[in-house]
């Protein structure tokens, strides 16, 4: 009667990120309830709330809510009852094909999270907002002699997404409560660049504010780039967002070289976290002011003391390099299941550069 439960937005490619919802089952209490058949076979779930396709495996039981696609085989609906057979269009088990009936789960999901099944969606179904059911079910589905190749894949790229999700990257849980430590400026050599928009204030910009910060290594020297935000005085002759703003690319705003290995890897990590935290988070504010440049911002940063999260550091630097790791093969399992899938459609090297490029815009 208690059941697992999820939502369109817990369905991410190859992967569901269940979140340890329950739903009380009481078919003789609910509106319209589905049929449990739906829910306890093996099946493919999409998520609705998406405006391109998401799918992952469910052996679990999963229910869910009307923002889920369930997709199950026909050959599992046989003890159906007739009424509910017709008033939820579920075909005679007579009228499927033998390879309809013998489908691996696994083997669906790589097809529909391919590229090239994302790229028919996209150009040939969506209305660019949600996957409706009816969506799915017109997806064209290859048939191939052996779905064995495929469907290892897809076991495998979805195991590695499982332990890939079981890595905490959070900088500042690894650190938990340090010491404070230097500021930006003194923990190495401080190497200035030339003028640009992060030199500036509000004197030159309107409502100017960091936007994003990204950290470059290169041995012992770390370099911080930031994005710049403000309100143009000509919001035609730039591209905004609908607050108003707009934001230039990444510049440098200066560079920390000599750095000790520790202070090194600190530098590259923890700045980006304190960027995005702001609000005075380690002496941050991402606001110019009439005296103080996005430069100075990023000056006041103020890092926990190296020696005492040396080895909270490494901890995280060892998690960090598993993760990449694991990204990698997800990025390398994924090409090889839109390669396995161009094969079983037949399409030319022309075909898929096409596809690829459509997808990729």
């Amino acid at each position: 009667m208690i059941k697992p439960f999820i939502r369109g937005r817990n369905i991410e490619r190859f992967r569901i990120d269940y979140d340890g919802e329950y739903l009380v089952y009481a078919m003789d209490e609910l509106h319209r309830p589905a049929f449990p058949e739906l829910f306890e076979n093996d099946k493919a779930v999409v998520s609705e709330i998406s405006n391109d396709l998401k799918v992952a495996c469910d052996n679990d039981e999963m229910y869910g809510n009307e923002k889920v696609v369930f997709v199950v085989r026909g050959s599992d609906l046989t003890e159906i009852p007739e009424e509910i057979r017709n008033r939820r269009s579920i075909p005679n088990v007579d009228t499927i094909s033998e390879f309809g009936k013998d489908i691996d789960i696994r083997y669906l999901t790589g097809i529909l999270n391919s590229t090239l099944l994302e790229f028919y969606f996209e150009y040939s179904v969506s209305d660019g907002l949600n996957v409706y059911p009816d969506d799915v079910r017109h997806l064209p589905i290859a048939k191939a002699d052996s779905q064995d190749r495929l469907t290892e894949e897809v076991k495998t790229i979805s195991d590695l997404k499982r332990r890939r999700h079981a890595l905490n990257l959070s900088l500042l849980d690894y650190l938990g409560n340090y010491a404070d430590g230097p500021a930006l400026p003194d923990v190495g050599l401080y190497q200035p660049t030339s003028a640009n928009v992060l030199d500036a204030t509000t004197e030159d910009y309107e409502k100017l504010r960091v936007g994003d910060v990204r950290t470059r290594r290169d041995g012992r020297t770390v370099t911080i780039e930031a994005t710049a935000r403000y309100k143009p005085d000509d919001e035609d002759a730039h591209e905004t967002d609908q607050w108003g703003y707009t934001e230039t690319d990444y510049v440098e705003a200066f560079a920390l070289a000599d750095l000790e290995e520790t202070a090194a890897a600190l530098v590259e990590a923890f700045v980006p976290v304190a960027v995005e935290k702001a609000d005075g988070f380690a002496g941050f504010r991402d606001n110019a002011t009439k005296t103080n440049s996005l430069v100075d911002r990023l000056q006041a940063v103020t890092l926990p003391d190296p020696d005492d999260v040396a080895a909270d550091l490494e901890r995280y630097a060892e998690t960090k390099a598993r993760a990449d790791d694991l990204d990698a093969k997800i990025e390398q399992t994924d090409a090889l299941i839109d390669e396995i899938v161009y094969d079983l459609y037949g399409l030319s090297d022309e075909e898929i550069e096409i596809v690829e490029e459509a997808v990729g815009e």
